[in-house]
């Protein structure tokens, strides 16, 4: 499965950094691609392990805030 979710507050490459450290350490998470200028992260994650609820909680969880 694939994902796309803007991120409000994604302005830092410490923030890049940080997300991307948040889901490749996430069972299940196959692949993901940060874009700052867009605020967006494109994941790819195999949907029998984990949900997109629980990605979009894991980067809320590390206080970033998602565009609805």
């Amino acid at each position: 499965m694939k994902i796309s979710i803007r991120i409000y507050n994604l302005n830092k490459s410490a923030d890049i950094t940080t997300i991307r450290n948040i889901l490749t350490n996430e069972e299940g998470i196959v692949a993901c691609e940060i874009n700052k200028v867009k605020k967006e992260v494109q994941i790819v994650y195999d949907n029998l392990t984990i949900t997109s609820e629980d990605i979009i909680n894991l980067i809320e969880m590390a206080g970033y805030m998602i565009e609805s």
